[in-house]
């Protein structure tokens, strides 16, 4: 498989991953059910996006500093995103219900908020 054709599947498969992304939100599920769903899902795509590169040697420096700077981080985020989202909703502190409600909402705006920075780099 040549640079051009790994740097193209790889645009696919984000685009596929937005796409179950946006699927699996609309789906009426539970959050805890919801996010490990959505988390299996970028571990998915991650782990393709791996084998097509495990043994691949890029044809220049720029595509392979394109690939690993620009493409691979998105995937990586979407999977830390979920992982940190899901770890919050199912180790939730004891405590009153506006207590737990102002933890939960400050969290959970700090990971939206990480996630667009990181997503803009």
């Amino acid at each position: 498989m040549t640079t051009d054709e790994i740097l193209k599947q790889s645009e696919e498969l984000w685009q596929s991953l937005l796409r179950t992304i946006e699927k699996k939100e609309r789906e009426n599920l539970p959050p805890v059910t919801r996010y490990q769903h959505l988390l299996m899902e970028a571990d998915q795509a991650i782990s393709i996006l791996k084998g097509m590169v495990a043994h691949h040697t890029f044809d220049a420096t720029a595509q392979e500093v394109y690939f690993f700077k620009i493409l691979k981080p998105r995937f990586s985020a979407k999977f830390i995103l979920y992982s940190k989202i899901l770890a919050l909703i199912t180790t939730r502190p004891h405590g009153s219900y506006k207590a737990l409600r102002r933890i939960c909402d400050d969290e959970l705006d700090y990971l939206h908020y990480s996630f667009r920075i990181r997503e803009n780099l």
